[in-house]
């Protein structure tokens, strides 16, 4: 998902947070859209052009031919949302069209409440493919990962008695915050009706500092490529105390985004400002 957002911020002076003040949505978002880790929704997409002072396909450079054939199949019969293809298309391009808000509930073997998450479309279509496709025995075991807008969460799909996608019109808005317990670290263990809560520190470093993966980029990383059930994730505490989890009876881990991504400090966006304008 490549745009000439950075490029045009920094050309114009403008520092990620001032940036999101502009198109009302957070720093951690604008980082995010702007290293093609999500797509911008079509009315942040549309601020951000007008912000910058670009066209939308100048922004998003390989978004024309999509936004050409998505419009074209609105026009051919408006009583239908256009299909998920057209969806899809558009969102590799860095541009996410479908205006509903997806909520995900899910419940865990051995718990009596589903849990509840807002994801964004593009994360709807991917998870939907992973979980009717499932396949245990293609490895020893099998975990989803998916972002909503303030956490990081891992599913055992062995664990998943029961997923329902829901989605309410572009007005809606279902508050992914649950308390308390949604400030840190939250494990759900097999057959364990109460989860468990950790107050934790950021992780260190940067997802890009290859010096240091930071312990739940670690974890999230083994978990999408080779996990056994023996294996045992490790972490610590906000005292510096040890926590190890069993692979084989985490259920489902939340994980904040601040923790694994902390934003970028305003000191240091000043200093890369700087450096572009000298």
């Amino acid at each position: 998902m490549n745009n000439k957002i950075k490029a045009l911020r920094l050309k114009n002076g403008i520092s990620q947070r001032e940036l999101a003040k502009r198109v009302g949505t957070s720093q951690q978002q604008i980082q995010r859209v702007e290293t093609g880790q999500v797509a911008a929704r079509l009315e942040l997409a549309t601020k951000l052009s007008h912000s910058l002072g670009v066209p939308l396909t100048v922004l998003f450079p390989n978004s024309k031919n999509a936004l050409g054939k998505f419009s074209k199949e609105i026009k051919e019969d408006p009583r239908y949302l256009p299909s998920t293809k057209a969806y899809a298309d558009l969102e590799q391009s860095g541009i996410e069209a479908d205006p509903r808000v997806w909520t995900m509930l899910i419940r865990l073997r051995g718990h009596q409440k589903a849990v509840k998450f807002e994801i964004e479309p593009a994360e709807r279509r991917r998870l939907f493919q992973l979980i009717q496709d499932e396949n245990p025995a293609d490895r020893a075991m099998s975990f989803v990962l998916f972002d909503t807008e303030d956490e990081r969460v891992a599913v055992n799909l062995r664990e998943l008695a029961y997923c329902h996608f829901l989605f309410d019109g572009p007005e809606a808005s279902v508050a992914t915050k649950q308390g308390p317990i949604a400030k840190g670290v939250v494990a759900y263990l097999s057959g364990d009706s109460r989860p468990l809560a950790f107050g934790v520190e950021p992780d260190g470093g940067s997802p890009d500092d290859e010096d240091d993966e930071g312990s739940f980029r670690n974890i999230f990383f083994h978990m999408e490529t080779h996990v056994e059930e023996h294996d045992r994730f490790h972490f610590e505490d906000e005292d510096g105390e040890d926590v190890f989890l069993r692979a084989g009876d985490l259920a489902l881990l939340k994980v904040p985004l601040w923790v694994i991504s902390p934003e970028t400090e305003e000191a240091e966006e000043v200093d890369e400002l700087a450096t572009i304008n000298s």
